[in-house]
């Protein structure tokens, strides 16, 4: 059996090769979280510019949840919620664009939009944080909205109104806020900005 040898050229693979592909992987990912976070921002601004709307559902949500737990019932018309205060007197609490939840959510959307744009959070876990984020907000306006109409029927227009709008109700709403910008925060689980340490130069 003879047996020849020969010498064949062969590719050099240096300890780059396989990294062709992370530049344009880091591009798709870069594009398609500039329009993910353009897409929130447009959310954002869709439910600023249908506050109206929003506030209508608001009303009506409130009348819905608070109609077994008030006497003689809660009722909505358009953006307002009929309370009974009195056997033959009836208040229509108007749900105007101030007190929508829109008012807080819409800020906290574009946090969440830079967070995502900013690489630091994952995918999921931003859109999770949103998710958590917008249902705190919510839940917190209803319970505001809640308890200005329960303090109202109790103790009337003065002090139950005056007391659970303008101070209770206030305190509550930024007390929503803040709990909800923490739980975006800690569900996305934002991240420090990485630094890279090189040695020896570029490689």
């Amino acid at each position: 059996m003879n047996v020849y040898s020969s010498e064949i050229p062969l590719p050099k693979l240096g300890r780059h090769a396989g990294k062709s592909r992370r530049p344009a992987n880091k591009n798709i990912n870069k594009a398609l979280r500039t329009a993910g976070a353009l897409g929130i921002v447009a959310f954002a601004v869709f439910l600023v510019w249908q506050i109206p709307v929003a506030a209508t559902w608001e009303a009506h949500v409130a009348a819905w949840w608070l109609n077994p737990l008030l006497e003689k019932g809660v009722t909505s018309h358009g953006p307002y919620y009929l309370v009974w205060i009195d056997p033959d007197r009836l208040i229509a609490f108007n749900v105007t664009s101030e007190c929508s939840a829109v008012v807080l959510i819409a800020p906290l959307l574009v946090v969440g939009a830079f967070f995502i744009l900013s690489q630091r959070v994952s995918w999921l876990r931003g859109l999770a944080g949103i998710v958590s984020m917008l249902v705190i907000v919510i839940v917190t306006n209803q319970a505001r909205l809640g308890l200005i109409a329960w303090a109202t029927q109790t103790w009337g227009i003065s002090p139950g109104y005056e007391i659970s709008h303008r101070l209770v109700g206030s305190l509550l709403g930024i007390a929503g806020f803040i709990a909800s910008l923490i739980a975006l925060i800690l569900v996305s689980g934002l991240r420090r900005a990485r630094t890279v340490k090189e040695e020896g130069g570029l490689p």
